[in-house]
């Protein structure tokens, strides 16, 4: 499970970075080897640069909640070492 949390919090990382935000997140995981696919990005969108609109940070908003409730409680921990 360590390296599955891993693998969704560098992702969530990437796409942030590309600007790119989804909402009804949907993963598959391997259960021997943690590796983790992100399924169904139909509500992926790009958001506005240089500046985020208000529907694209509430978008955004949406996104990070619905990876915090990927992250079982136990494995937070590993979860915050991905952003050092």
């Amino acid at each position: 499970q360590p390296l599955a949390v891993q693998k969704i919090m560098e992702t969530f990382l990437d796409m942030l970075h590309a600007n790119v935000v989804t909402t009804d997140v949907q993963t598959l995981m391997e259960k021997d080897t943690g590796k983790v696919l992100f399924i169904d990005m139909t509500e992926a969108q790009a958001m506005s640069t240089p500046t985020p609109s208000y529907l694209d940070l509430a978008l955004a908003s949406s996104f990070i909640s619905e990876i915090i409730a990927l992250i079982p409680t136990s494995l937070m921990e590993v979860a915050s070492k991905t952003f050092v």
